[in-house]
């Protein structure tokens, strides 16, 4: 038990929690995240997307926020996710592994994992008051848990 605790505190000791002003979201990341924001008009919805991302040397850890606006029905919701995720695993030339419906704290949502390499992922996207939250961390095979479990679970919405 102690080798899988000691590399776990010392991965959290440099966490600090990061609230980005006028966002619904506060979560502990391990160094200070950039900011990539994007908009872009999808079947007649204009969808503003901004992205936390930090890189540490463990990894990668990254919370995207993509408003579609209030006025998006379901069916859009639905397709932008399941772009969102098409998207990430085109792209990095990786490999879905599972997608499944579960919680991530108090909130509802699908956990997605997949192997990029030899780097695996797991994202949880979630839906609350119109936006779409998707929080990943993505690490070497064995130091995924590592990574994810204290930024998972430090994730909260306003």
């Amino acid at each position: 038990m102690l080798p899988i605790l000691v590399p776990a505190l010392m991965l959290q000791s440099g966490w600090k929690v990061v609230s980005p002003k006028g966002e619904r979201f506060s979560v502990k990341m391990a160094a200070t995240p950039e900011l990539q924001k994007m908009e872009n008009n999808q079947q007649g919805y204009s969808v503003k997307t901004r992205i936390y991302r930090a890189m540490t040397s463990s990894g990668l850890v990254q919370v995207v926020v993509m408003n579609p606006g209030s006025k998006a029905d379901p069916a859009f919701r639905k397709a932008l996710l399941g772009g969102f995720k098409g998207g990430l695993i085109r792209s990095s030339g990786g490999k879905e592994l599972s997608d499944k419906p579960g919680k991530i704290g108090p909130y509802t949502g699908q956990r997605v994992t997949f192997s990029v390499g030899k780097n695996v992922g797991e994202y949880w996207a979630i839906q609350s008051k119109g936006d779409i939250f998707v929080i990943a961390a993505v690490a070497p095979a064995g130091k995924l848990d590592a990574l994810k479990k204290p930024f998972f679970s430090s994730f909260k919405l306003k």
